[in-house]
């Protein structure tokens, strides 16, 4: 009995983003990547985590990386795949992605992450602010290691990286591509200042802290300009219904229209209705 021909063709195993199951990946605004894999050729794998879909168990970093290896274990042993296996990863399946390439790399032929992070522990110390965080990382986390900044540094097949700089989530320093430039550093020139000096820089903390106020100073000035818009959206549709034949009572919820013009307003509405829908 032949193959199927599919076999022979490359296949991405897939890992999802945080909170997320490969469910979602099918309709936009998340099907980008998985439309544009299948629609050239290529194989995706796709799996859920532990506790989402019906995967059964508890997540974490460990047994993540332990059930990433076992999908590509199956994809090799049990579905047979003969053609380039390659791993995608965003967010948070990036740590996982990583994992593999590096740990696996005669099975691995590409890697590609995107907008993940580089090492959990530098962004819990991001996250938190006080002397105690490095303890409450710790205490809660139980220690967990995922370094997908020197795994990705490690890898030797192609790799391709991509970062969004206005990624709410991951903040620039601890997204992968600049801890992946720190780590890459640190090789060619031993440890950085920040790292060595007897009295360290705290570049993470006063960065982080710069963060926190343009946040604040964002928010601000989106409410105030959604505050002012509102009124002025509001006076702006006034005049736009005294045009259109009909005024608006603004104690009675429902227009009172006048003239001819009311027809052409519902048609209107119910045709943006249908294309809604």
């Amino acid at each position: 009995m032949d193959e199927p021909r599919y076999l022979s063709y490359p296949t991405i195993i897939f890992f999802n983003p945080n909170a997320q199951n490969y469910q979602s990946q099918v309709h936009s605004p998340n099907a980008f990547w998985l439309k544009l894999f299948v629609s050239n050729n290529i194989n995706v794998l796709a799996w859920n985590y532990r506790s989402y879909g019906r995967s059964e168990g508890v997540p974490d970093p460990y047994s993540s990386y332990h059930d990433s290896e076992s999908m590509l274990k199956f994809l090799v042993e049990e579905l047979g795949a003969k053609g380039k296996i390659g791993c995608f990863g965003r967010s948070l399946g990036g740590t996982m992605a990583t994992h593999i390439a590096n740990n696996y790399p005669e099975f691995i032929d590409f890697l590609f992450v995107d907008r993940s992070l580089g090492n959990l522990q530098r962004m819990s110390e991001s996250s938190f602010v006080g002397s105690y965080s490095k303890s409450i990382y710790y205490y809660f986390s139980r220690n967990w290691a995922v370094n997908s900044d020197q795994n990705f540094h490690q890898v030797k097949c192609f790799k391709l990286l991509t970062q969004d700089p206005n990624d709410n989530t991951i903040d620039q320093y601890c997204a992968l591509n600049a801890q992946v430039a720190r780590v890459a550093c640190e090789a060619s020139i031993g440890p950085t200042r920040y790292e060595s000096s007897k009295y360290p820089l705290r570049i993470e903390r006063a960065y982080n802290t710069l963060r926190h106020l343009f946040l604040i100073e964002s928010k601000l000035s989106l409410a105030v300009r959604s505050s002012k818009g509102g009124k002025t959206k509001r006076n702006s549709n006034k005049r736009k219904n005294r045009a259109l034949g009909y005024a608006i009572n603004e104690d009675d919820p429902e227009p009172a229209y006048s003239g001819d013009a009311a027809p052409a307003v519902g048609a209107q509405s119910a045709g943006e209705k249908d294309s809604k829908s």
